[in-house]
């Protein structure tokens, strides 16, 4: 980290003496937050070992400085100061370095950023995808989420934090084809030890021609890949995908045509590596939407198939990591048995996601998504999905139903395929409105369900999930606002889950019996000082219960309080 803050500081200084010296200005940019969390216990047997209350929370500062340069070069640097609760005079705060950056401009054509960077490709090739419950959460959730989600850096709109460099461009031509626009990044995923892991480095290039105003061509080109010689090992790993972009958008009279297309395939090896079995896989997706009247009614059809031996760690990586750790009653019961994760952690609990690329399929829970638990690049499916949605009485109501029928693409223990079907409703809009004051409700109901079916002594796959999320927002003036949300699941029956080596490769198969639910209230107060600046107030309730686990029944009481201010 300090060969990477000194490069970087020696480059922005070595640019800026060649320059002319306009007055500098520098602005103080960053978050302040304080949270507190009061937690209670209600175990179903009796428990003399476990807490049945915690107090936890902490108080921090991003204090970031942004000095423009000149006019071609901004700098960007950010220090992080936390105290945990309980913390005094110094005892549980920490210093850290949360981001440190340099853009800027050469020659008016070609921009450059060096150190952290947020960057996106498409869905198949770099497309940091949301984790379960978020997009859809009631606004009490998304508070929580929200703090979660800028802790990760995952609210730059489905872009990865990487650390390295990027440039991107244009040019521009008076005959022949419009505009080309391009665009390079190389980034460090792993660090070597100098023994057993080699330096890491995901690097992609992206290409976009604008043909005229209605077709686009593009190609983008992504690698995960080991730098040779940066560690005691021969070995190296490769992992290529280049895609294909066929882009068309027209509009006649009120109606407005898209069509998008993306295809490609990736290669997965390691050199010098006999005993790695070599992967390698294609896709296709292809979109087509209708809209009438700037959106008042649209209608989308998508076709994809993508291949069991498609791999992509920019795509396919989720955020949710299963090995994470919890930090709140990890353990249950007198035997202190782990806990398994439920709604309420995955809106807190920071050390369950992600930050970095994984080169393998990450796990995943079933009866949460077992459909597209890695986004649209998930290996092994093909299908149709089908989207109506619109909005009426001046755009103040949205609503939008899916529904989606997929299959895999290659039966996993069996020539049978196993096959998915997902049905989704989504309504949101305000019921009442009077002035500064009104009642916005939100709904959205899912079920989904995995079948195959195998003649009689064989393990059957038979999986429902019904969720639903509802949401209410009581604006009583432009600051005070009741909020009031409710999260539920419900799952049951029966799932074979495939069991990986180290190489991503299946070597068995699990056979599972789920059956369980859970649900989650919400009730509380929040006051908006202004657009930058919130407190909220908000008791949460979880409960549920399920034969996986190993902890018997519970409830989980939450009172928050957070406060928040961006500037």
């Amino acid at each position: 980290m300090k060969i990477w803050i000194s490069i970087i500081f020696l480059f922005a200084s070595s640019i800026s003496w060649s320059q002319t010296e306009p007055e500098r200005k520098i602005s103080v940019v960053g978050q302040t937050r304080g949270q507190f969390y009061a937690d209670q216990m209600d175990n179903s047997v009796p428990d003399t070992v476990t807490a049945k209350k915690l107090n936890s929370g902490n108080v921090l500062a991003d204090l970031g400085l942004k000095i423009q340069v000149n006019k071609t070069m901004e700098v960007l640097g950010m220090v992080r100061i936390r105290n945990d609760y309980g913390g005094f005079w110094g005892s549980g705060v920490s210093f850290d370095v949360r981001q440190l950056s340099v853009r800027g401009l050469i020659g008016n054509s070609v921009r450059y950023y060096l150190g952290d960077i947020n960057y996106k490709m498409t869905p198949f090739t770099l497309w940091n995808n949301d984790q379960e419950w978020n997009a859809s959460a009631p606004q009490i959730f998304k508070d929580q989420m929200g703090v979660v989600n800028y802790d990760h850096f995952y609210n730059f709109n489905n872009a990865w934090r990487q650390h390295g460099a990027a440039a991107d461009g244009g040019f521009l031509f008076s005959k022949g084809i419009q505009e080309l626009q391009w665009s390079v990044f190389s980034s460090r995923v792993k660090t070597t030890d100098f023994a057993n892991t080699p330096d890491r480095i995901f690097s992609g290039v992206g290409l976009n021609c604008k043909l005229n105003n209605n077709w686009s061509l593009g190609w983008n080109y992504a690698n995960l890949w080991d730098v040779d010689g940066t560690a005691n090992v021969h070995t190296a790993l490769r992992n290529p995908v280049n895609t294909a972009t066929l882009h068309y958008s027209g509009q006649g009279g009120h109606l407005k045509h898209l069509v998008h297309i993306e295809t490609g395939a990736s290669r997965r090896f390691v050199l010098n590596d006999d005993t790695y079995i070599k992967k390698s896989g294609r896709f296709v997706q292809m979109s087509w939407k209708e809209s009438l009247d700037e959106g008042k009614w649209n209608i989308e059809g998508i076709v994809s198939r993508v291949e069991s031996g498609f791999r992509s760690p920019g795509a396919q990586t989720r955020r949710i990591n299963g090995d994470g750790a919890l930090t709140a009653y990890q353990r249950l019961g007198n035997n202190q048995a782990l806990r398994s994760l439920n709604m309420l952690d995955l809106m807190r609990e920071s050390n369950l996601y992600n930050m970095q690329l994984q080169t393998e399929l990450g796990g995943y829970l079933p009866y949460y998504d077992n459909i597209t638990p890695y986004g649209a690049a998930t290996p092994n499916r093909q299908g149709v999905q089908m989207i109506e949605s619109g909005k009426w009485k001046q755009g103040n109501w949205n609503w939008n139903v899916s529904q989606m029928w997929m299959k895999e693409t290659k039966g996993e223990g069996t020539t049978t395929p196993r096959r998915f079907q997902r049905m989704k409703v989504q309504l949101a809009g305000k019921i009442w409105q009077s002035g500064n004051r009104n009642v916005a409700v939100q709904l959205e109901l899912r079920q989904d369900q995995t079948k195959r079916q195998l003649p009689e002594g064989l393990p059957q796959t038979d999986l429902k999930a019904q969720a639903a999320v509802m949401g209410m927002e009581i604006a009583w003036n432009e600051k005070w606002h009741t909020l009031l949300g409710s999260q539920f699941v419900q799952y049951n029956g029966t799932e074979v889950a495939s069991l990986y080596n180290y190489s991503g490769d299946i070597i068995n198969y699990n056979e599972q019996t789920w059956k369980g639910k859970e649900w989650m209230n919400g009730v509380g107060m929040k006051y908006i000082f202004s657009e930058k600046s919130f407190l909220t107030l908000q008791g949460n309730v979880w409960n549920g219960n399920s034969i996986n686990w190993n902890t018997p029944q519970y409830k989980w009481k939450q009172m928050m309080i957070l406060y928040q201010m961006n500037f």
